[in-house]
């Protein structure tokens, strides 16, 4: 599989200007996290080692405020629930890593200029790909 990437991608957790929300918190909610964790076995436990936060079902934990808004009440949950705080670069960066140890994956850099459609099957089939631009100073 290769996956056509328009950025020069960081080798540790840095933002990239062209992805939006870059700067944002990103919550990945209990389920999101176990999906994640069965996909990628030590993912959930190489994030909590790196820093990121984890919101765990205890009424001291389970508040969150961010601009005026709050996430539970205090209440413990009837369920277990346990989420997790990273940034996106972050994420992505640990989701990357993972995904390059794939014999089958490649990333490559360019920018993907249209898509080609298969009408009869209504599939993508390819895509047209341009190479990155450099910047010149």
């Amino acid at each position: 599989m290769t996956l056509i990437e328009r950025d020069e991608l960081p080798s540790a957790p840095h933002g990239r200007a062209t992805v939006p929300q870059d700067r944002h918190l990103h919550m990945l909610m209990a389920r999101g996290a176990n999906e994640f964790e069965n996909l990628f076995p030590g993912l959930l436990t190489d994030m909590v080692a790196a820093g990121v936060p984890m919101l765990e079902n205890r009424p001291d934990c389970i508040y969150f405020a961010a601009a005026g808004h709050a996430l539970g009440t205090g209440h413990t949950l009837r369920k277990e629930f346990t989420a997790y705080v990273p940034s996106r670069p972050h994420l992505e960066w640990q989701l990357r890593r993972r995904v390059l140890e794939l014999d089958n994956v490649e990333i490559v850099r360019g920018l993907v200029i249209e898509p080609r459609f298969e009408p009869t099957t209504q599939t993508v089939s390819g895509v047209l790909v341009a190479p990155p631009r450099r910047r010149w100073c």
